[in-house]
């Protein structure tokens, strides 16, 4: 908590990581002041959905079913959530941004980093082997002459405390 409110509170890719998102916005609505914005961008409801597919898929084919660490709602269940925690939503956009991944290691060093919690009980014997079959499941979607790249889906909302 903040000793006074603010005027504003902004969010880039963050919000999809907090769960329960209700609990986010109600700290969120609590230290703004009246007047105040919230302005965020997070992953929306198709957000990385081709990789996810992928890994999910793969990691099922081998006996793991992690629970997802991300929570990526679609606009019109964000934009309920956001007006339910006692904010007047102004804008909102749900819009494709496919992202290039660097080198032709980009997919794997994209799941190494952000999906370690959905690999954490995949021996580390069998994750060269996982991402083999993740890269062959995802090619046709994802990759490219340029490369790799993330199937990344951005919510955007701008909503006032009045």
């Amino acid at each position: 908590s903040f000793a006074e409110s603010v005027d504003a509170v902004f969010s880039n890719a963050t919000l999809h990581w907090v769960k329960p998102p209700e609990e986010a916005l109600a700290c969120i609505v609590a230290c703004l002041r009246q007047g105040g914005r919230f302005v965020a961008e997070l992953g929306g409801a198709r957000n990385v959905a081709t990789i996810r597919q992928g890994l999910i898929g793969q990691l099922a084919a081998r006996g793991f079913h992690p629970q997802s660490p991300w929570y990526f709602p679609n606009l019109g269940e964000y934009a309920r959530l956001v007006e339910l925690a006692g904010l007047r939503v102004a804008y909102a956009s749900n819009f494709p941004r496919p992202t290039p991944l660097e080198g032709e290691s980009g997919l794997r060093d994209w799941m190494a980093m952000f999906a370690e919690t959905l690999i954490a009980d995949v021996p580390p014997s069998m994750r060269e082997e996982l991402w083999d079959a993740v890269e062959d499941a995802v090619h046709p979607a994802l990759y490219d002459e340029g490369g790799w790249h993330a199937d990344y889906w951005r919510l955007r909302m701008v909503a006032y405390k009045e």
